[in-house]
């Protein structure tokens, strides 16, 4: 009885240390699959909504970018490449950067082949400047520790981008 009180109270405890590393971790988890959705749902201008503020203003705009896009998904699927899925991890541990918070979020993005799938898996980097209520998403498959400092004067130092990772091909 006492060991499986102690278990019990071990396993909270572990939850609770896991929350207290992220608390943001369901606003993420929650913001990252709307951006999921209206990704793979061609819903561009909702897309450009959970892109971080300095790319869209790079790119042009929220409807420059969400054209952009559009145009880059219909290049693709002219050479029979179609995006199946995008699916997200847990979001990892949350950083401080100045005025921002930063977290990495891992995610797995699936396209359809003529001969197969391809599944790629990489990260997102979640952004937020209001104190945790709303993020944003940089795909860090282009991002390294050196251009991240570039787009986030203040970015977290002790904040890793892993390395990109091979793509995987699946035959059908």
């Amino acid at each position: 009885m006492l060991r499986s009180a102690f278990l019990l109270a071990f396993l909270l405890l572990l939850q609770l240390a896991a929350v207290a590393q992220n608390p943001y971790k369901r606003k993420i988890q929650k913001q990252g699959e709307e951006m999921a959705e209206a990704t793979i749902s061609g819903n561009y201008q909702a897309l450009a909504k959970f892109t971080y503020p300095k790319i869209v203003e790079i790119m042009g705009g929220q409807e420059q970018m969400a054209e952009i896009i559009e145009k880059e998904i219909q290049q693709l699927e002219n050479q029979g490449i179609t995006l199946v899925s995008v699916k997200l991890g847990t979001p990892e541990k949350v950083y401080k950067a100045a005025n921002e918070l930063h977290c990495l979020v891992p995610q797995t993005i699936v396209l359809k082949l003529n001969a197969g799938n391809m599944a790629q898996e990489s990260f997102l980097l979640a952004v937020s400047q209001d104190a945790g209520k709303n993020w944003y998403f940089v795909d860090t498959a282009q991002l390294t520790n050196d251009s991240a400092r570039q787009l986030f004067p203040a970015f977290n130092q002790d904040l890793k981008i892993p390395a990109p990772k091979e793509p995987v091909f699946v035959e059908e």
